[in-house]
């Protein structure tokens, strides 16, 4: 994303891609209040990107769109992901190849690391290495290896998570750093009407969340958990580039909260901020005109090594399925089926057809 000095980072473009024909709809963002539209004489108009505001405001927005899904789970994919945050600074020696450079003492020794798409954007996976360490998501736990020089290979460490609910998927890793990435849950109690005696236990609702456990390997015997970021919603995916981690969440609008009016908007917990969820408020949830979907696209930008700086959370009213990531630009697509009216002839009635488009949003990172 566009880095604003003291600003949150915020999206810089989204453009959609069809079967039949290919038409590009550009914003850029300069802050949350307000974006840019690129024109055909390569200028750039000011336009505000417009934000929900209100439980009213989004249920019109999602009455007034002919997404037919709105009513039900969009199948597979829930939510979307996407979203940018201001380049993080980093030292060029830590970026090459999207991972961090080996240490002095292993500089001189070759070794693979994760098959990546793009240079200095780091992809996360099961196992990593610096060149010295394995480290590996086994399980309930994390198995830490001393593997070179070979004759001293052993296991120097095990994070073990005694949480069931969470389940660890993947790792990143620098000289510095351990980040694990995986899926948990939460049970919170529904809001209830303080006027309103209730004689049942009163009803949970079920959170599930992409949570980044970060920890301080700086010294591998006696390695130290300094945060946790958890955002609401199914991981699409994440990226790092040196001390930025990104995570992409999707989180569908549930019919049930909407009609009740609780639980509409997703929540996150920080604890760079504390410990209790924060739930994101109808201001600052942003959307596209005319490219209105039953759900959210959330994500995180965190520094890594600013522990005390909370996390910058951006949400949009979107969906998509797939991520890709350049230094300098992130992109997530998502399929989009328009069914047509059934065809009725006599008492005869032909089944829905459709026609499938792809879109890609665009941020600026």
């Amino acid at each position: 994303m566009n880095f604003i000095k003291n600003r949150p980072p915020v999206i810089a473009a989204i453009f959609i891609l069809t079967l039949m024909a290919v038409a590009i709809i550009t914003f850029t963002l300069s802050s949350p209040e307000g974006s840019a539209v690129a024109t055909s004489n390569n200028k750039t108009e000011i336009k505000p990107l417009p934000t929900v505001g209100s439980f009213d405001n989004l249920k019109k927005l999602l009455e007034a769109t002919n997404d037919n899904r709105m009513y039900r789970t969009y199948a597979g994919s829930d939510v979307v992901k996407s979203k940018s945050m201001p380049l993080m600074s980093v030292q060029a020696d830590s970026m090459e190849a999207g991972i961090a450079a080996p240490s002095s003492n292993t500089a001189s020794q070759a070794y693979s690391s994760t098959n990546i798409q793009v240079a200095g954007v780091d992809e996360a996976d099961i196992v990593k290495t610096d060149g010295t360490y394995i480290y590996q998501v086994s399980n309930q736990k994390i198995v830490i290896a001393k593997a070179y020089p070979a004759t001293e290979m052993k296991v120097v460490n095990n994070i073990k998570f005694d949480d069931q609910k969470f389940s660890p998927t993947e790792l990143y890793v620098d000289p510095t750093h351990l980040v694990v990435v995986g899926t948990t849950y939460t049970n919170r109690p529904w809001p209830q009407d303080p006027q309103v005696k209730t004689s049942i236990y009163p009803p949970y609702r079920n959170i599930n969340s992409t949570l980044a456990i970060i920890y301080d390997i700086s010294d591998k015997s006696n390695i130290k958990k300094i945060r946790e970021v958890e955002i609401e919603g199914s991981c699409v995916s994440s990226r790092k580039i040196g001390q930025s981690l990104y995570l992409v969440a999707n989180r569908y609008i549930d019919y049930y909260y909407l009609e009740n009016g609780t639980g509409v908007t997703p929540v996150y917990r920080d604890t760079a901020r504390g410990s209790q969820f924060i739930t994101i408020d109808y201001p600052a949830i942003h959307y596209f005109p005319e490219e209105i979907y039953p759900n959210y696209i959330i994500v995180a930008g965190i520094k890594l090594d600013s522990p005390n700086n909370p996390a910058d959370i951006q949400t949009y009213l979107g969906s998509g399925d797939n991520i890709y990531s350049s230094a300098d630009n992130l992109y997530v697509s998502v399929s989009k089926y328009n069914y047509s009216q059934p065809v009725v002839q006599g008492k005869i009635s032909f089944s829905q057809t459709q026609n499938i488009t792809t879109e890609v949003y665009k941020f600026g990172l």
